[in-house]
């Protein structure tokens, strides 16, 4: 078997259980009785040892996204992890962690038509926006959010929500509510920086393949 440079190997050792009952009968130092609970001891283990291919690297994947789309009508999932979710801290950017940004923009200039999935609870920056041809924003969709986008997508389900929140263009050109009391709402004379707003939302039936409605 020949593996690719940095693979890890599996390996799984299985012991068998051990009677431990006639060697501690057997001890005069112990002079342990039948009805000693000490003779239900007994033991078993196993060792694992885990492997699998070396993981590819961010460039290898987003060329590989690339080479896809370019015969495929193509939907792109993009979100956040469950530590950009956390209400434990604050968010420093509406930003899409890691490399999804450039995801969105290479497999939109390498794909006839695009439709982003933003799998997110919360806004997100939208770079691509104008690159894409729609956007579905899936927010918090639970077990069966799989089947649920893949019904959207091709056409089974009417896309009937509307936003719960605004989506601004940029970090800092939202607006934004004081927290001290009596406050009032700051950033009002920047609302147009904020592309999608509370409310909006298209729905439209059949492929949005075939019919994109924006």
């Amino acid at each position: 078997m020949h593996l690719p440079s940095g693979s890890t190997v599996t390996a799984t050792v299985v012991l068998n259980a051990a009677n431990e009952r006639e060697r501690l009968l057997e001890d005069p130092a112990l002079r342990l009785s039948e009805e000693s609970h000490l003779l239900n001891i007994g033991g078993m283990g196993q060792v694992a040892l885990v492997a699998a291919p070396a993981p590819l690297h961010d460039d290898d994947l987003l060329h590989k996204a690339e080479e896809v789309a370019r015969s495929a009508q193509t939907a792109v999932v993009v979100g956040l992890t469950e530590e950009q979710e956390s209400e434990a801290a604050d968010k420093e950017t509406l930003s899409l962690p890691g490399r999804q940004d450039e995801l969105v923009h290479r497999v939109a200039a390498a794909a006839a038509r695009t439709v982003e999935v933003a799998n997110a609870a919360t806004p997100i920056l939208m770079p691509w926006l104008q690159e894409v041809d729609a956007v579905v924003i899936a927010g918090l969709p639970g077990q069966e959010g799989g089947n649920a986008i893949a019904a959207v997508l091709i056409g089974e389900r009417e896309l009937t929500g509307r936003l719960v929140t605004s989506y601004p263009s940029a970090d800092g050109a939202a607006p934004v509510w004081e927290v001290l009391p009596g406050a009032v709402l700051r950033s009002a004379e920047r609302q147009e920086l904020v592309p999608r707003r509370q409310g909006q939302g298209l729905g439209g039936q059949g492929d949005p393949f075939a019919q994109v409605h924006r």
